[in-house]
């Protein structure tokens, strides 16, 4: 199998094997490793949704194990697949090396097993990226109302865990996925000699972490903002960021884009991994990323080679150069307190035999669209309806003063809950009015978290079809795009059977 050597900073080199090779006829080894095991990842928004858990003055700092693949031995079963033949002769790696496909969840059964025994003496929250370990802490006198969320959120997750392509999680009763169990309580450090008043610190960290043979290092303090995956976090300012050397990285893909009118497949794939991860951070991404994912996903389709050239487009163009405005300065930062979203009791539907309907905590609305409308251009079906719907709903929210915030909208229709905070979907209608909402999110600073309810328990199933037993919403003006979709005096008169 070939090697690499990667430099990893500030002097060192990681060597890579490349198990995804194919040699000569010979299948590459990781095409003969099944990928069942599954591990979690704490993700940017499992980050943020532990900090907003937690009180503003809370802290959090990080430790790495060392030489986590190189811990742990690979049975003697395996050593066939895992033969180097170099200048000096043939030699076994025998330990778990980088390239392997499972490294990264027989690792995560070490990393789990730990973390669970970490949180079982009442250390937490905690995250893991592979073999970065984060811990928070809290003042011993917020325990209480900690623990009170975390026995909340236990009493609402399925027992098992869900697994799916590599990933393990747990689900909520709302399908929110989370990177524990949160069986385990908080509790305050045993250590009588803790006396600054946080229920642990690094003494404790230590000690457990030898008792289980565990090697941490590069040790990080403990304080209020932190760098973690990637991103900068502030618990107590309520923000997230991308660091400046991830800025200065990002738009040196971006200039380069951008100086140059044909693009390799892999130049476009590192270009698209790069700004996917600082999309959580840059308000309206998905939209601006619709384009380079397209191009990638062609180029992919077609089998080109990876530095085969192709042209892109002007539309294309100004996505990228959207992004190279917003990767501007050293820092960038958001709030995230958007990512706490507020239900609001809001749910919408589509009937493609009638129309759109809205029906927002008690009170609804129902819009009644043109006859021909699926004949009004752009391949129009019922997920433009439902899309629609989103936008309607969106706008009587709005027309309150509702701004700053997140909210909840409750569709039925499986493919607009997934294409609204993607930002694109593959009808062109649905995709032209997912714009127009990501323009009002921007214009009135507030996200939409779509979620999924059976059509069966959908309160604006009926109004879709016309038929309300609410008292009807405020009558708004809507804009003239949309108002053009529907009939004049489209607003059905409540109590219609």
């Amino acid at each position: 199998m070939p090697l690499s050597l990667i430099p990893k900073p500030p002097d060192k080199f990681r060597l890579i094997q490349n198990f995804s090779a194919t040699v000569g006829t010979s299948p590459a080894t990781n095409e003969l490793i099944p990928r069942s095991w599954a591990t979690t990842w704490s993700t940017f928004r499992q980050i943020v949704a532990n900090i907003l858990a937690l009180p503003p003055d809370s802290e959090a700092c990080t430790r790495d194990v060392d030489s986590a693949y190189r811990l742990l031995p690979v049975h003697p079963s395996q050593w066939p697949a895992l033969v180097l033949r170099t200048d000096e002769g043939f030699f076994i790696d025998t330990r778990v090396s980088f390239g392997i496909g499972p490294g990264t969840g027989v690792f995560g059964r070490v990393g789990e097993a730990a973390l669970d025994i970490f949180r079982a003496r009442g250390f937490g929250p905690l995250g893991r990226w592979v073999d970065d370990i984060l811990f928070f802490r809290v003042r011993v006198v917020s325990i209480a109302s900690v623990n009170a969320q975390r026995a909340d959120i236990h009493g609402s997750l399925d027992q098992q865990p869900f697994l799916r392509r590599g990933a393990k999680w747990w689900v909520g009763a709302e399908g929110r996925r989370y990177d524990e169990s949160y069986e385990y309580p908080l509790r305050a450090a045993t250590n009588a000699g803790r006396e600054d008043g946080w229920h642990y610190g690094d003494d404790e960290i230590e000690s457990l972490a030898d008792e289980l043979g565990l090697p941490l290092h590069k040790p990080t303090p403990w304080s209020s903002t932190f760098s973690y995956a990637g991103y900068l976090f502030s618990i107590f300012d309520r923000r997230a960021g991308l660091p400046a050397v991830k800025v200065a990285t990002y738009r040196a893909d971006i200039d380069a884009w951008l100086s140059q009118s044909v693009h390799r497949l892999e130049d476009s794939q590192r270009l698209l991994g790069r700004l996917l991860h600082a999309s959580p951070v840059v308000l309206d991404a998905p939209r601006h990323l619709t384009r380079l994912i397209g191009f990638v996903n062609i180029a992919v389709r077609s089998n080109a080679h990876p530095r085969a050239q192709r042209h892109g487009s002007a539309a294309l163009d100004k996505d990228i150069e959207w992004w190279r405005e917003h990767l501007c300065g050293e820092e960038v930062w958001r709030s995230i307190s958007q990512y706490a979203p507020k239900d609001i009791n809001l749910f919408v539907d589509a009937s493609s035999d009638w129309g759109v309907g809205i029906w927002w905590d008690g009170h609804s609305a129902s819009y009644r669209l043109h006859p021909d409308w699926r004949s009004r251009g752009d391949g129009r079906d019922i997920q433009f309806a439902e899309a629609l719907a989103i936008e309607v709903g969106l706008l009587h929210v709005l027309s309150t003063g509702f701004r700053s915030a997140a909210l909840v909208v409750y569709t039925d229709n499986t493919g607009v809950q997934f294409g609204v905070p993607r930002g694109r979907m593959r009808n062109a209608a649905a995709t032209s009015v997912i714009d127009r909402i990501h323009a009002l999110q921007v214009d009135r600073d507030v996200v939409i978290h779509t979620r999924r309810v059976a059509s069966a328990d959908n309160p604006a199933d009926g109004p879709s079809r016309g038929i309300r037993k609410e008292p009807g919403l405020p009558t708004i003006v809507l804009p003239a795009l949309v108002a053009a979709e529907f009939l004049p005096h489209w607003q059905s008169p409540a109590g219609r059977r």
